[in-house]
Order: C-alpha cells, then structure tokens, then sequence
C-alpha cells in the first residue's frame, strides 16, 4: 500500500470523522502522585480537576479530555495531538500512532460517544515516584532518586529543552492522597472492564501505595496485570557475610 487511506482501519476511522481518534476514549495514563492524567501517551498530561473527586471517573473522564473527544467527533484536530498530525502531513503514506493504535481498538471505534461514565478497557497507573536508580533518560517525575539530586543541586542543561531534568515541584516521594482515594474507590467499580492494568513509577515495588493496592485488587480472572520494575532491589551480600556462608556449621 502506498496511501495510508488504502489501509481498511483508515476507512473506519473516516465514518467517525476526519481526525478521530480512539485512543482519546480506550486509553488512560493516569499519575496519581501528581494528579495529572491522559489518553495516548504523545499529550502532555493534564491535571485532573480535584474538587471534582467525589466521582472517581474523573479520573479518565475528564472535562478537559471530554473537549478533546467532541472536538474529534466534531472533525477537528485536538491540537495537543501534534504528533500523529505532523507525520500525517509529511506525506500521504506516513502512519502515525493514530493508525496503528486505533486497529488495536478497532471493535469499539463505531460506538464511542462522549460519555463521563466511561471505563477505558487499557489503564496505565503511576502511584509515586518512588525509586532507586536515576537514570539519565528519566526525570524527578519518575525517579524520587532524580528528584532528590535535583533538590540539592538543580542541573542547567541548555539541551533540556523539555526541562526533564528541572521539575524540582515534584518532591521525592510525593503522593497526593485525594487521587489515590479516588482510584481506590474507582477500581471495585471498573476492575471488570479494564482489559489491561499496568502499574508503572518509580519503582513500583518500593512504593507502600502499590502494595496496598495489590493488596486490595481481588480476583480478577479477565485482567492482563503489567508491572514495570527495574528488578534491582535485591542486596548482595557483603564480603563478610559470602565469607560466613562458606564456613562449614559446627556440628
């Protein structure tokens, strides 16, 4: 195929409208540590209006990402999809995100509508930031270890131009108990809709949060779980402590 419009999930896109998108309903990156929240992972992630916590779908749903998908609906590009709309301009037979994406939605494409109600079937979850490596691709978002380093000596970098490396507003460690309450309510209520879940950080399996959710998951036959860990919590033992292991036991 030479034209992106000669793909069959193309077309189904183009019954919806011109610049529809699914991954704006089915997709959901939610940071509770900071309260943010999005769909794909190309937007820069907005905050999640708090006063607006007592319905805990707000979480995914809210006012902001709502906008979003009526402006889809409407034929309008979202502009905080620059991404996918800059491949697609560069030529007829690019494929953006967008295309690849919405195949994996392709079954729920002719039914979405606008609906504050509604439970994305793929969740990503961030609970803090706790972790202990800082590893140059991350931020202090990610990486209480980063935020630490940042607190006490802030980088000047003229190539960061994202200012990864200067989020010093995000403490090491932070949580915000408003949203984590609210995920906490949420998740009996939408733990059989969702068809993957995963957990991301930090570290995951540093984070109190984290176990306390898993703590409290229940059964869930249907659920695909996803934990992202750097798998590196494990101490070596000392030199004197491999030393004793090899001395045989009295008798």
């Amino acid at each position: 195929m030479t034209d992106r419009k000669d793909y069959p999930i193309y077309k189904i896109l183009e019954a919806r409208s011109k610049f529809f998108c699914p991954a704006k309903w089915t997709e959901l990156y939610l940071y509770l540590n900071h309260g943010n929240s999005n769909s794909c992972h190309h937007p820069i992630p907005h905050k999640i209006p708090e006063h607006l916590l007592d319905n805990p779908a707000v979480l995914h749903n809210t006012p902001h990402k709502l906008k979003m998908q009526q402006l889809m609906l409407d034929g309008h590009r979202p502009d905080e999809c620059h991404m996918c709309w800059h491949i697609e301009d560069s030529n007829s037979a690019a494929i953006s995100d967008r295309i690849v994406k919405s195949k994996t939605w392709e079954n729920y494409i002719p039914t979405l509508e606008v609906d504050p109600g509604f439970v994305p079937p793929m969740i990503e979850v961030v609970f803090d930031n706790y972790c202990n490596l800082s590893c140059s691709y991350c931020d202090s978002g990610q990486s209480s270890s980063w935020a630490a380093k940042i607190h006490q000596q802030p980088l000047q970098l003229v190539t960061d131009h994202r200012q990864l490396y200067s989020k010093i507003h995000i403490a090491p460690g932070s949580t915000k108990s408003t949203y984590q309450d609210a995920w906490l309510k949420w998740w009996p209520e939408i733990k059989h809709q969702v068809k993957l879940l995963k957990i991301s950080g930090g570290e995951p399996l540093m984070s109190k949060n984290f176990w306390k959710f898993i703590n409290s998951i229940g059964i869930v036959p249907e659920l695909h779980l996803a934990i992202n860990s750097n798998c590196l919590l494990y101490t070596s033992p000392s030199p004197r402590d491999r030393q004793k292991s090899r001395m045989p036991s009295s008798a």
